[in-house]
């Protein structure tokens, strides 16, 4: 085994520059399959440990306290109810209001929670907490640190709405921040808001005592059946009068986790792509080194090594080569972890702090010493199956006339150009390794690009498919009666271009499934047609179009029929279509205001979506609107603020990733290329020589071996982004299918591929230039000394 290992050394020795570069891809590799593996593994996990440390309810209940005969009625059937096994039942403050979120305002239905008020079920535990008293302090989610950027002792302004119209702001201190399950975030339908008691009396007194409720912490005997207890119990009460909400931990969980998930599949999959170029690599390493090697190998089978000694020293080289960068890799990820974790933060609020994990370092390793065991084998059987004899005929069995492309004495063309077209074809594969490579990044990149294009930049493209239809203010009618009155009124205003009657309530299926069920007159009226990816809108009174998840749940298609059900009555509904969006976790409907009349008969509308003209302030316009009506509307939201803030995050996410991915192309580009080029310039030195002595400058030699690298750059970047244009789209539908999204359809720009492509040519190029410089240290005299 000890001239096994001389052996070995003598290649690492021999390439320590390729060896290094390497090195460095397999540590990129292991870093990011590491952490990609911990967040898919321990992320999720990490949530579940959390609610069970604070012991979370399975579900909540918020309802206001305007009907006591109904919540009487309503709590017996919840303690009578046989899944409940553990209720608590507490006094909150629930109401509309609006407060600002990461630079913007957001609208939300808040609960107001008295600190003094101690529960058992869904505890709170405070992050953090102001040591300096305020006069009015309050508690906010961690989230509003991590995403909405508010640290201690900033000035935290919520303006209350109440269902009579009544609107009054309050400003305060932030004195802490919290994390709990259930209500510590602003991807459910409920955030909490924790003041002092004498905050909470004030706020409660300013209102009298219209805001006042109830929230119900429950525990269930069997938590998988959350969905359907909700469903059984969702306050049957008008929205429009009485507050409501009603939640299980599954859609809080996946609402909070949703980024986490998607991220480390993105991460994992370009792990995947840097360990298919690390294989790539080891494959072209063995190749050449066989061929630069060649007599060498007769000679030492000849003094009587075996091609199983040399196979094992070729295997031997790379399996150190992986084992280092993958230990190093995961020592790197642990490092990162903390920033990887922040970064999720920014939109789940959630505090990850991961340890050691054994399985995932253990699976990094694995994984990639089975890639480098099966390619080092599998490209080392040439040496182990070489004749001494024929190896040092630099593995000639027979002669050897191949034929002369690009003959200089009678093809036309620039002779640099040509001597360069001739060592692309002598280097096929070389060339073809470098074309896979630059392949593979360019899909990588160009991926990430037309995510940045279509959520950072294009933002409104991406709250349509991840809100649905996008408006500018949302108006909330006191008299229902007045509805189609008000929405003439505000046709007649110029700065409106159409206003859309609108309504969502909540419904049940005959299965047990709660739906979130949209109703409009005339959905050709909506902005976003990409809301319907199948079918056609509903039309009729007994037509309706369904969530794509909820079509998968219930195995419906269009043309079958689904019983919804809203209090005691229920209606069967023809689907007609299936619609997209991540509302409700696509567990949603989509009817005619008829239709939804004809399952509750005494519903009446209440909601206008209005949209302004291009240009014009939504703020301003929302001011005007106050003034003139004080006492038409409950509240009037600016609907684009709200969705902004809630949703910016995205952007950051998607920036940060999009730096990182940028970051690793270039690193990968010329860690490829030098490698590459070391290696075409080791087999070639004796011909470079010679045309050295010929009269070939340094500069002209450089130019010849990098224009040699042009045609694999160019095909390379084209097959990459000729795959990425036909398969981006297919491959985000895939990623946010599990959350309602089921046909992305981003915009592809070719003027950005063509700039993309142009770039890591030129990158490429430029890198090439630089290694060949190596060539000036060539001379023919070296080569004669030597």
């Amino acid at each position: 085994m000890t001239y096994i290992w001389l052996l070995t050394k003598s290649h690492l020795h021999k390439n320590k520059g390729q060896s290094l570069s390497l090195l460095l891809i397999i540590i990129l590799a292991g870093i990011l399959m590491n952490l990609g593996l911990m967040v898919g593994l321990h992320y999720n996990q990490s949530f579940d440990q959390r609610a069970k440390d604070l012991n979370s309810a399975d579900v909540i209940i918020a309802l206001q306290k305007k009907d006591p005969k109904y919540i009487s009625s309503f709590e017996q059937k919840l303690y009578t109810d046989k899944l409940s096994s553990q209720i608590e039942k507490q006094s909150i403050l629930y109401l509309s209001g609006e407060c600002q979120y990461n630079q913007d305002e957001t609208t939300k239905q808040f609960a107001i929670i008295n600190a003094q008020s101690k529960h058992q079920i869904s505890q709170i535990s405070y992050v953090e907490k102001s040591k300096t008293s305020y006069n009015n302090p309050i508690y906010l989610p961690y989230l509003f640190k991590t995403g909405g950027n508010y640290e201690l002792g900033d000035t935290f302004h919520l303006r209350v709405f109440s269902n009579a119209g009544q609107e009054e702001k309050f400003s305060y201190q932030v004195a802490g921040f919290y994390e709990e399950t259930m209500l510590a975030t602003l991807n459910s339908t409920t955030t909490g808001l924790i003041l002092e008691d004498a905050q909470y009396q004030q706020l409660s007194k300013a209102f009298t005592h219209t805001l006042d409720a109830y929230m119900y912490h429950i525990q269930l005997t069997d938590p998988s059946l959350a969905e359907v207890y909700t469903t059984k119990h969702t306050p049957d009460v008008n929205r429009s009068t009485t507050l409501y909400d009603c939640v299980f931990y599954d859609t809080i969980k996946m609402a909070r986790t949703i980024t986490s998930s998607i991220g480390s599949l993105l991460i994992i999959a370009f792990a995947f792509i840097l360990a298919s170029i690390s294989v790539i690599v080891i494959k072209f390493r063995i190749s050449h080194s066989i061929e630069e090697d060649m007599q060498n190998i007769g000679a030492l089978k000849a003094i009587g090594y075996t091609g199983k000694d040399i196979v094992k020293s070729l295997l031997l080289q790379f399996l150190i080569i992986t084992i280092i960068g993958s230990f190093l890799g995961i020592i790197c990820s642990y490092a990162l972890l903390p920033l990887l974790s922040q970064m999720f933060a920014i939109q789940t609020g959630i505090i990850w702090n991961q340890g050691f994990d054994i399985f995932s370092s253990s699976l990094t390793i694995s994984l990639l010493l089975v890639l480098t065991i099966c390619v080092a084998l599998f490209s080392a059987q040439k040496a182990r199956h070489l004749q001494p004899i024929q190896a040092l005929r630099s593995g000639l069995s027979t002669h050897n006339f191949k034929h002369n492309i690009f003959p200089l004495d009678s093809f036309p063309g620039n002779l640099h150009i040509l001597l360069a077209g001739k060592t692309f074809v002598q280097s096929f594969k070389q060339n073809l390794f470098v074309g896979m490579i630059v392949a593979s990044i360019s899909f990588a990149a160009l991926f990430a690009s037309a995510m940045y294009d279509n959520i950072s930049v294009k933002f409104d493209k991406f709250l349509e498919y991840t809100v649905g239809e996008l408006f500018d203010v949302q108006l909330y009618i006191k008299n229902p009666a007045h509805l189609m009155q008000t929405k003439v009124l505000l046709e007649t205003f110029p700065e409106v271009r159409k206003v859309i009657d609108y309504n969502i309530e909540y419904l049940k299926t005959d299965e047990g499934a709660s739906v979130i069920c949209y109703a409009t007159e005339d959905y050709a009226n909506y902005d976003n047609q990409d809301i319907l990816y199948q079918g056609r809108f509903p039309k009729h009174t007994n037509e309706v179009a369904i969530g794509g998840l909820l079509s998968q749940s219930f195995h419906k298609q269009i043309g079958d029929t689904i019983t919804l059900i809203k209090g005691d009555n229920q209606q069967e509904y023809l689907i007609t279509g299936l619609i997209q969006g991540s509302n409700f976790m696509g567990h949603d409907a989509a009817m005619t205001n008829d239709a939804y009349q004809a399952l509750s008969p005494y519903h009446q509308q209440s909601t206008l979506n209005v949209y302004l003209n291009d240009n014009i302030n939504i703020d301003d316009f929302i001011q005007m609107i106050k003034e003139k009506y004080p006492d038409t509307f409950i509240s009037v939201v600016n609907n684009m603020k709200t969705i902004t803030a809630s949703m910016g995050t995205y952007r950051e996410i998607v920036s940060m990733l999009v730096i990182v991915i940028a970051f690793v192309t270039a690193v990968i580009i010329a860690l490829t290329l030098y490698l590459v080029m070391k290696t075409s310039l080791t087999r070639r030195k004796k011909h470079l020589g010679i045309q050295k002595a010929l009269g070939y400058t340094t500069s002209q030699l450089v130019l010849q071996n990098a224009l040699s690298l042009l045609p694999a750059l160019l095909i390379g970047s084209l097959l990459g982004s000729i795959t990425a244009y036909y398969t981006i789209n297919p491959i985000l539908s895939l990623l946010f299918s599990s959350i309602g999204i089921m046909k992305v359809n981003f915009e592809i720009i070719p003027t950005i591929f063509l700039i993309l492509n142009f770039i890591i040519i030129f990158f490429g190029f430029i890198i090439s230039i630089f290694v060949a410089l190596r060539i000036r240290k060539i001379t023919p005299y070296s080569l004669m000394s030597h």
